[in-house]
């Protein structure tokens, strides 16, 4: 009788911990769910997604699911529903496209509250959650390459030169986003800075139509204190009207408030170059080895737009230095500066031009052009030589993987069959070559009654018959 109530309370323990486990991971999914909607909500972008009918969405397009009976306890929608709807269940046959957005804001909000010791994570949440973010790489497990969350800050008159209408309460002509920076992923520590490609400059300046404009970057406490969310007393007012000017800078009008103009309107007029812009966003990124660039191909969110005169940040955005916001002049190769600034190499080229016209010198300097010209196209050529002996040697290695990795012996590969591997177009040539050769090799038997022995041919004999065949082929 004891052993059978010593049973039953262990039972009911298991029980109620079950309980417990299925509680927490229920509040906890829902509470994020809310969170990641205040998130979504901060950006235009995200209009689409709030437009779309949930309600069809399959079991497995949700992050969480606390009963798979019950549609309340699905939790957190984060993938497409595809195929047609089952008039069995009212759902899609199976879950589609990741929504990106919806996991940035999970990661974000996640980032947010990181440390607050009153979040607790569930177990099996926090396995879900990073298992999809690491697959994806957002946030923590991202590589520096892909879809990113881009933070960008500037302080370097971007607000010198606007023009300030009081009585409208508008900054006009603010420059928003620049072509370079010193900005970097930290995953990139050898890189010189960050360029932004002219699609990616149009897709910022279309989505600054209506971001919101805030007072200095947030803490800590003050975002734990509010749950994530912004004060609106931090709120300075939003951008309208953004454009490409003639040096591909992203430039648009910033509305303020005129409760804000008492200290806002001074820093414009006497103080522009000590207050700048820090943008959260997140776009494609590449990574070139070459020029230690990062390329920012494209941008699908623009967030928000902090007002700041330091550019480094809590809440991880922003981390780079005053000093080091933009590209300098002494950082840039002229190959970083003709695909930045094309604009500007043809006004240097127009000036030199115009400078040399008349000049009594011109003979002079035309004698060093000349001579530099000549002197770059020899060292283009080294280059290109030193290219193509660079491809050479990876051909080669690819060749000797390819050889080694066959069933050929190295009697098999005579000179002649390796200069033809050699002047091989591509992989693929190369592949069909060595394929045509080891089946030779391996049905290599002489034709009977012509003299010849049935046994399998010489490997020499192999060699010459394939190179023979190849001859008249490519004749």
């Amino acid at each position: 009788m004891e052993r059978e109530s010593t049973s039953t309370n262990e039972d009911t323990t298991r029980n109620i911990g079950n309980m417990n486990t299925i509680i927490q991971n229920s509040l906890f999914a829902a509470w994020l769910a809310g969170e990641v909607n205040k998130v979504l909500h901060e950006s235009p972008n995200n209009t689409g997604w709030f437009e779309i009918d949930k309600r069809n969405f399959p079991r497995k397009a949700f992050l969480w699911v606390d009963d798979e009976e019950r549609r309340s306890t699905w939790h957190l929608p984060y993938r497409q529903g595809t195929g047609n709807i089952d008039k069995k269940s009212g759902y899609y046959e199976s879950a589609g496209a990741v929504n990106l957005n919806v996991l940035r804001a999970v990661a974000q909000v996640l980032e947010s509250h990181a440390r607050d010791d009153k979040l607790n994570i569930p177990a099996k949440i926090r396995s879900k959650i990073n298992n999809v973010l690491e697959v994806n790489k957002i946030g923590r497990f991202s590589t520096g390459e892909g879809s990113m969350e881009i933070h960008e800050a500037s302080i370097s008159s971007q607000f010198a030169g606007a023009k300030l209408d009081k009585d409208n309460c508008i900054v006009e002509n603010v420059a928003v986003l620049s072509p370079t920076s010193r900005n970097k992923f930290p995953q990139h520590k050898s890189a010189k800075g960050r360029f932004y490609t002219e699609k990616a400059r149009l897709s910022v300046a279309t989505l600054v139509e209506g971001v919101k404009a805030y007072c200095d970057h947030a803490t800590d406490a003050e975002m734990k204190q509010r749950g994530g969310v912004r004060s609106v007393r931090d709120l300075l007012g939003h951008y309208k009207g953004g454009r490409l000017d003639e040096k591909g800078i992203v430039r648009a009008n910033l509305h303020y408030m005129p409760n804000h103009a008492e200290w806002f309107e001074p820093l414009v007029e006497r103080m522009s170059d000590k207050i700048g812009n820090s943008i959260h966003a997140f776009g494609e990124v590449t990574y070139d080895q070459k020029s230690l660039m990062e390329n920012v191909v494209d941008v699908g969110v623009l967030s928000s737009i902090d007002l700041v005169t330091e550019t480094g940040s809590t809440k991880n955005l922003f981390e780079s230095k005053p000093e080091e916001n933009e590209l300098e002049i002494k950082d840039l190769s002229l190959k970083d500066l003709t695909e930045s600034r094309p604009d500007l190499i043809s006004e240097i080229t127009k000036q030199v031009t115009a400078s040399l016209q008349g000049d009594s010198k011109a003979t002079a300097l035309e004698a060093q052009v000349k001579a530099l010209t000549e002197s770059n196209t020899a060292l283009k050529g080294k280059v290109d030589e030193s290219e193509l002996k660079e491809q050479l040697a990876e051909k080669k290695t690819e060749i000797d993987k390819a050889l080694k990795e066959s069933k050929l012996k190295e009697a098999h590969v005579s000179k002649t069959f390796r200069e033809q591997l050699d002047n091989a177009e591509d992989t693929a040539s190369v592949k069909q070559l060595i394929e045509d050769r080891e089946k030779l090799v391996s049905e290599g038997k002489g034709v009977t009654g012509m003299g010849r022995s049935t046994e399998k041919l010489e490997e020499s004999e192999v060699n010459g018959e394939f190179d023979n065949l190849t001859g008249i082929i490519r004749e």
